[in-house]
């Protein structure tokens, strides 16, 4: 049995495990082979593939993933957003961190405090960290959802 007759179980299963691994470029290459076997993707496969891009620091592919979303008619969740998040800041590019936060805030959606805690991390990586931290802060407000676990 080959990939080309597995379900979408099976490519999340695949896609976590090259999450654990770090392995990002084979978890872009089974979302490739998903649409060839035209299995159809799900959230639950993106946000696998762009957490394996965010434990690599691979930012620029989760970007690309990210902004693929939409055309895949997905619709992006808190963990979606906080594995993108997690990929800019790990690979040091608070600039990014801080332009999604902007495109996200202009499309109403609310961050988790997994987001704003990545978000606050990016700040800790820019030379001039304590004047973005506040002014962060301020500028998210009401985007800012804090839920009781």
């Amino acid at each position: 049995m080959g990939f080309s007759s597995c379900g979408v179980a099976t490519y999340a299963a695949a896609l976590s495990a090259c999450e654990s691994a770090a392995c990002w470029r084979v978890a872009v290459g089974l979302l490739g082979m998903m649409q060839l076997a035209r299995v159809e993707a799900n959230v639950i496969t993106q946000n696998a593939a762009l957490s394996s891009c965010g434990t690599a620091a691979q930012w620029q592919a989760a970007l690309q993933l990210f902004s693929g979303l939409r055309w895949k008619g997905i619709t992006a969740q808190d963990l979606t957003h906080s594995a993108t998040l997690a990929a800019c800041q790990a690979a040091g590019k608070w600039q990014k961190v801080f332009q999604l936060l902007g495109t996200l805030s202009a499309f109403s959606a609310a961050l988790d405090s997994v987001a704003v805690g990545t978000a606050l991390a990016a700040c800790e990586k820019s030379t001039w960290n304590f004047h973005l931290a506040p002014r962060l802060l301020d500028e998210l407000g009401e985007s800012i959802v804090l839920r009781r676990s």
